[in-house]
């Protein structure tokens, strides 16, 4: 049995089953995670036949040893919960996440495939098809009509929300610096420039706060990066420049040409967009997130050690913003991961899950700061990008709850752990 090629097979089906039929079913999450466990259990299978038992040793991984505590605690948070089928569902969204972490971690301990090479590539293929479906519908649309922000949830696709897509494009678009930084070929360094010019011109389309916050954050880690390693470390940074160059020129050349290009009278125009971030009390929904935080955070006060249970908020949610809610229209999500573990699991799992990203970020700093020392290539800048965006939006959003961002985020913590084990062994 040839586990390398089933290996490669998994990462191929994982990443594809973003784009598989719904079935019909209201929540397209529950189609992916349905298809998810059709995969995981299937390569589970083969490891099976072709090693009598999964190693237990992956569970040393500190990475995994902590999101799969932070799960237990998540089952255990069901004894309190008032309503233990909801928890039922959310713990099996979880566990779907853990499985694949598993499964990745085998792959990478066993070296069945490059996860960086494969990864890179994988991931720029699906952000070419976000791109290009997105355009085709944008061409669509502005055939028999003038493209406006009203129309920019049209833009959304497979991902059926417009900032679950925004995000999703973003947080891929440094993978295409690396990628760059690998060829020197020039028609297929151009072809890459065009991709990321048109991934920048989709993101103003879809005028996404949460991923311009993201980009004006990337750019400042950019900027303080570069400082810290003329001034602290006295490094040369002379070549890490086209790179950076390379990132910036195509988000500038798209912001140019997303206005000359698309209308600017209405709330799409970025300034917009940027000013309703800033004044909070003149947009609706961001006024609405601070509530649900607010609210959110009473009811943490009230049971922080064993929460409310897993799944759970949303029927407590009710209650919160009842005074608030307009028509019917509930508050499932507090719009914050870190916060709604937290109201739902108690401060146990609040920490683990903290934990668990802090981990990954201690990966990513130990990178930097070998980029600093000039002992890695500035594609552990980018490299690190991908987390940036995925923390902003797990703080102004909800990626739990969403099967296509946890199976990129599963597949992206993996390439960073395979490309650190690289660099250590070098």
């Amino acid at each position: 049995m040839n586990l390398k090629l089933f290996s490669k097979a998994y990462l191929i089906v994982l990443l594809s089953l973003i784009y598989f039929p719904s079935q019909g079913v209201v929540d397209m999450k529950a189609a992916q995670n349905f298809y998810l466990s059709i995969i995981n259990v299937s390569f589970f299978g083969l490891i099976m036949i072709h090693k009598d038992k999964l190693d237990l040793k992956l569970f040393s991984n500190k990475i995994l040893k902590t999101y799969s505590i932070f799960f237990l605690i998540c089952c255990l948070s069901t004894i309190v919960a008032i309503n233990k089928t909801e928890s039922l569902v959310r713990i099996t969204d979880l566990f779907m996440f853990l499985s694949t972490l598993i499964i990745l971690l085998y792959i990478h301990r066993n070296k069945l495939i490059d996860l960086i090479n494969f990864g890179l590539y994988m991931f720029v293929s699906l952000l070419f098809v976000d791109v290009v479906t997105l355009f085709i519908t944008y061409i669509n649309i502005e055939s028999f009509s003038e493209f406006t922000f009203g129309r920019s949830d049209k833009l959304s696709g497979i991902y059926g929300n417009k900032n679950i897509k925004s995000v999703s494009i973003g947080m891929k678009t440094p993978f295409i610096i690396i990628l760059l930084l690998k060829h020197k070929q020039i028609l297929y360094r151009g072809m890459l420039l065009i991709l990321l010019t048109m991934s920048f011109y989709s993101i103003f389309l879809l005028s996404s706060r949460a991923v311009f916050v993201s980009i004006f954050t990337i750019i400042i880690f950019l900027f303080i990066a570069f400082l810290v390693k003329t001034f602290f470390y006295n490094r040369n940074i002379r070549s890490d420049f086209k790179p950076l160059l390379l990132y910036i020129i195509p988000l500038i050349l798209s912001f140019i040409l997303f206005t000359v290009y698309v209308n600017q009278s209405d709330s799409i125009n970025v300034e917009e967009r940027i000013n309703t971030i800033i004044n909070s009390d003149e947009d609706r929904s961001i006024s609405e997130r601070l509530r649900f935080y607010n609210q959110s955070i009473d009811y943490i006060r009230k049971k922080p050690i064993l929460g409310y249970g897993i799944g759970n908020w949303k029927i407590y949610s009710i209650q919160a913003d009842s005074s608030n809610m307009a028509s019917y229209i509930v508050p499932y999500f507090t719009h914050n991961d870190f916060l709604e573990i937290f109201v739902e699991t108690g401060i146990f799992g609040f920490i683990f899950y903290l934990i668990f990203f802090f981990y990954l970020f201690k990966i990513n700093y130990l990178n930097v700061i070998d980029w600093f020392k000039n002992n890695r290539s500035i594609e552990v800048l980018f490299l690190s990008m991908f987390l940036i965006f995925y923390f902003i939006d797990s703080n102004l959003n909800f990626p739990l709850d969403r099967a296509s961002m946890q199976i990129q985020f599963a597949l992206y913590i993996f390439m960073l752990i395979n490309y650190s084990t690289i660099n250590e062994n070098k």
